[in-house]
Order: C-alpha cells, then sequence, then structure tokens
C-alpha cells in the first residue's frame, strides 16, 4: 500500500511539473478490495485516468502467487471490479504475452485469459516485450481469432548497455532473447555505450517495421535508457510537434510548452517552469490562454479585470517543497548545494557572491532560477547583471529589449515565419529598504522606466510615467485592489486571425508573457523562501547552528 502511494505522489509530481499523461500500475499482488478503494480515490482525486491492471508477481518470500483475503485472484476480478464500481473514469489497460504467460499451460489458454480481461471491461493490451515485428503480428492475428478487436501496443525493451544486464531482464519476464542479437551485442564486446548504440538501433528496426505494420503505437520499457527512447522517437519522427509547425520551424512561442493550449504565461516564472507548472496546476478555464480572456466569474458579472489567485489561502509555503518535493531534488543533495553556494556565508557580500558568480556562469542554478536563458546570453547584459548584483540587487529574471526581431531570428524569434517579434526590457530582483531608496531617486532622471517594488506583507512603491507623459510616484502600504497587466512580450504575425483589438485588421498578436501593477499571490512565498534559506546557504547547505542562520534578512 506504501508503495502504492509513492506511485501515486510520483505520477501527481510528473503531471504538475512535467504535464505529463501518465498511467498507473496496479497490481493484484497483496491489495485487497478497501487498500484498491484508497489507491483509486486517491487517483481520481488526482485526475490521474489511466490504469495498467496487472495480477503481479509473487510476494516477497513466496514462490507462488496467491490472493489475499478480501483481495483479488487475477487481473480480470480487478478490472471488473474498478469499471463496476467507477465507471468509465479510468481507461484501464492489461497485458498481453507474445510467446507465453510462464503460469499458462499453453498459448490458448493464455488468449482466454486475454479475452476474459478485455470482456471486463479493459480498453487495450500492451505486450509483454517483444524484439520481432512477425512474432506481434502474429500475437496481433491470433486476439482477432479468438475474438479480441481492442487496440493492442507492442512493448518494446530499450537495450540495457550489457549482455548480461539483458539476459537477466529477459529471464525475469521469460522472455526469450533472440539469437541475432545475442550476436550482434557479442561484436560490441564490454564497451558499454557500443552495446547500448547497437541495441538502440535494433530495436529502432523493430519498431519501425511494427509500425509500418499496423501498430497503433509503441510502449517503450526504458529502464532508465531515456536517451535511446528519445533517439528513436526522434528518428522516427514519432515527436509530437505544435499544430502548424515542423521540425525545421521555429519555436512556437518563446518558452517551452507542455500546455497544449498555452499561449500566454506570466513572465515572474520564466526561468523557474517547474515552480510555475507547480503553482499553476490548479488553474483551467479561469486562466486566460490567450490575451482577452478573463475570469469566468467575472465576466458574468460584468466585470472584466482579469485577477488571479493560483494558490489556496495558506499554501504558499507548501509550494516549493510538496511531499514528493521534484523541486528539492533539482537544488541537488546537501553536498551539491555547498558546492555551489558555499559552506556557511556569514556577510551579506558572501550572498551579493553567489548571485554573481550564476549571472557569471560559476553557480548552475538558484533556488529561484533555474538557468539563464539563451537570449540572457546572447543580449549583452551579462556584465550589467553581474554588477547588480555584486551591489546588492539580486536578480532573478530579466529579459533584454527586442524592436521588431524577426521571427526567424536564431536567439529572439519564436511563432511563425515572416512575422516580428517584440519585448520590453524587464528585470527582477530582490534588495534591501537602502537599495531601493537610492533606485527610487536615481529612477526620477529615467522617464522610460517603470518600477513596482513589493514587500513580504504587500507594501507596493511605484515610479511610472502616466499616458500624459507625468511621472508618478505612490507608497502604499497595502495592495489589494484589481491588478492591471501589461505585455511585456508579444509578436505581430501575418495572415491570422485577429484575437485581440487591434488597429490592424490582418495581423494576429500574440503576448507570451505579462505582468501585473499588483504583488503577485506568490510573493510572499518567494520571500518565505529566501527566509527560510536565510538568503543564504545556512539552512539549505548547513546545520542551522552556523553563522549563516544570523544573517539579516532582505
Amino acid at each position: 500500500m506504501e508503495s502504492g502511494k509513492r506511485a501515486i505522489e510520483t505520477l501527481v509530481a510528473a503531471k504538475a511539473v512535467c504535464s505529463l499523461d501518465v498511467q498507473m500500475h496496479m497490481s493484484c499482488t497483496g491489495i485487497t478490495k478497501k487498500m484498491a478503494d484508497d489507491l483509486l480515490v486517491e487517483a481520481m482525486d488526482a485526475d490521474i485516468r489511466s490504469i495498467l491492471v496487472l495480477r503481479g508477481d509473487p510476494a516477497p518470500g513466496k514462490s507462488d502467487w496467491e490472493p489475499v483475503a478480501d483481495g483479488f485472484k487475477n487481473a480480470s476480478e480487478l478490472v471488473s471490479y474498478i469499471r463496476h464500481k467507477y465507471g468509465d473514469f479510468f481507461s484501464l489497460s492489461v497485458a498481453g504475452h507474445p510467446g507465453k504467460h510462464p503460469a499458462s499451460s499453453s498459448k490458448e489458454e493464455d488468449l482466454e485469459h486475454l479475452k476474459q480481461k478485455v470482456g471486463c471491461g479493459a480498453d487495450f493490451i500492451i505486450t509483454q516485450m517483444t524484439f520481432k515485428a512477425s512474432e506481434y503480428q502474429e500475437f496481433v492475428g491470433s486476439c482477432r481469432r479468438v475474438g479480441i478487436d481492442c487496440p493492442i501496443i507492442p512493448g518494446v525493451l530499450m537495450i540495457p548497455p550489457s549482455l548480461e544486464k539483458l539476459r537477466a531482464v529477459c529471464n525475469h519476464c521469460s522472455v526469450e532473447v533472440p539469437e541475432d542479437l545475442v550476436e550482434l551485442l557479442e561484436t560490441c564486446g564490454s564497451d558499454k555505450e557500443k552495446v547500448r548504440e547497437a541495441g538502440r538501433v535494433y530495436m529502432q528496426r523493430v519498431c519501425s517495421e511494427m509500425l509500418s505494420s499496423g501498430a497503433p503505437g509503441l510502449y517503450m520499457y526504458t529502464l532508465n535508457l531515456e536517451k535511446s527512447a528519445q533517439e528513436i522517437v526522434t528518428n522516427l519522427n514519432l515527436k509530437v510537434l505544435d499544430a502548424g509547425m515542423s521540425d525545421s520551424a521555429v519555436r512556437p512561442l518563446p518558452f517551452p510548452r507542455p500546455r497544449e493550449k498555452e499561449t500566454v504565461r506570466p513572465i515572474f516564472w520564466a526561468s523557474n517552469a517547474i515552480s510555475y507548472l507547480t503553482r499553476t496546476r490548479n488553474w483551467s478555464a479561469d486562466f486566460p490562454s490567450q490575451w482577452g480572456q478573463v475570469n469566468n466569474e467575472k465576466s458574468k458579472a460584468g466585470d472584466h479585470s482579469f485577477v488571479y489567485d493560483p494558490l489556496p489561502s495558506g499554501d504558499e509555503d507548501n509550494i516549493l517543497y510538496s511531499h514528493h518535493s521534484i523541486v528539492g531534488r533539482r537544488l541537488g543533495s546537501m553536498a551539491e548545494r555547498r558546492n555551489m553556494w558555499g559552506e556557511s556565508p556569514s556577510t551579506e557580500e558572501d550572498v551579493f557572491d553567489v548571485f554573481e558568480r550564476f549571472v557569471r556562469g560559476f553557480v548552475p542554478r538558484l533556488p529561484w532560477c533555474d538557468r539563464l536563458e539563451k537570449e540572457t546570453l546572447a543580449s549583452g547584459i551579462l556584465k550589467p547583471l553581474a554588477t547588480l548584483n555584486h551591489y546588492g540587487y539580486l536578480t532573478i529574471n530579466s529579459q533584454p529589449r527586442v524592436n521588431g526581431a524577426p521571427s526567424e531570428d536564431e536567439q529572439f524569434g519564436w511563432g511563425p515565419r515572416g512575422g516580428h517579434v517584440y519585448q520590453k526590457a524587464y528585470l527582477e530582483f530582490f534588495c534591501s529598504p537602502g537599495n531601493l531608496d537610492r533606485l527610487l531617486e536615481a529612477l526620477g532622471s529615467h522617464p522610460s522606466i517603470s518600477l513596482e517594488a513589493f514587500n513580504v506583507n504587500g507594501g507596493r512603491r511605484c515610479v511610472w510615467t502616466d499616458s500624459l507623459g507625468q511621472r508618478n510616484k505612490t507608497d502604499e502600504a497595502n495592495v489589494n485592489d484589481d491588478r492591471h497587466i501589461s505585455a511585456v512580450t508579444w509578436g505581430v504575425f501575418d495572415g491570422s486571425e485577429v484575437t485581440v483589438p487591434s488597429p490592424l485588421p490582418t495581423l494576429h498578436l500574440i503576448f507570451s508573457f505579462y505582468r501585473s501593477s499588483n504583488p503577485p499571490s506568490w510573493t510572499p512565498s518567494a520571500f518565505r523562501f529566501g527566509a527560510r534559506k536565510r538568503w543564504t546557504c545556512g539552512r539549505v547547505c548547513g546545520p542551522p547552528s552556523t553563522p549563516s542562520d544570523q544573517n539579516p534578512e532582505a
């Protein structure tokens, strides 16, 4: 049961962080109906809709498989139980064996069991690993002859980097390794990369033959050999592309898009995709996928201001570190953090140095920033950014100004060919109140620059130029009014449908990043994350009794 909960945590993290379609494996081994219900309800709550139902291996310490009291005798019973109790909420798949299940006396008996599983409600079949397209085709033909008409997806194995490991995996699964594959891998000797590459080429040919014979897809047993799987997917042109794009086309949007319909993203998370995907996991129709859409409930009431609050009240502290902490793993082990950020920074200047070294490329990542964007590296702003960090303006997000660059531009381009893209210069940073005072004073002579500063309590200080050209300042204790949104990245492309108000009716404007004039709901968590780490590595890299624990908090 505990392993089932851990599996769900992993699946939830994969959905939230990577926006992946996920499938839960559920076996009958050691599971009662009550335990099954607990897992299924948890899966429903997490919107996990695909389950591979298996009988499973014998319990640890047992040589033969046997059900538990009030459990399930086989996969057919579990499929039937799920289908009758939970209806069509779940897509159910079951395992098929092109060779023969080791517990079956014959292929005919095996096919009857498989037919029973499908009859109980399974939607499709995933085969045990197979190395021959002819074996898969023969298995599909046998299934059709006994009345199994659901889709059958072949399972293909990514070859491990040694023949011994391959034999061990296949022996465990009662699958025979083809003689020609053995001979091929033996020619590679003990060179692991040669074995992996030879195995990849072999399985790529098998996959191509299976797809040519009518296989509806491929189910890859990767064994964590994602490089082989990625190469096969790419080489067979199976990679999913954005609609209307080709391999040679420029990127469709200026940010990676794991969500199919997403065309608008807050710039606050431009350099921290994991945090962004996790924070917005509950955004749906209320979040505008394109410019001009508004909150549905407020729209019905005639209020077309866009207000969003992605986090339930009090949930800010749980975003960066969930129970299954993908983000925590992203930051590395304790030793890796010490190596990145120092053993025990004891002064503000020590912290400034960490941020400066990140910009200069000597620190791989920060808690707020996964990486330096390519356009930042190419735009010539690294030296000014390093200077800002040296003097205590700790930058975590930025973009350079771009004025009408071609959409095909190698560094800044995105969207359909023949268009032009634009960016306002943007900088996001932490600083002390004293540094903020100095900055506000200096900005008085720069009317083209606007600044908004928020503290942990929601207080705001602003400098901006209004539509009449007047320079304005404001200091507010707390801001709760509706938020004004403005684009900081957009593109203009010829011959597309107009989706926003525009004086040029034949043009299509895509706003990919925006900023808000009010403090985002995640502002407190950003500050608390910094405070929790004492703006240093004291809590991240070492015990809490180090001198860095006494550092002043920005």
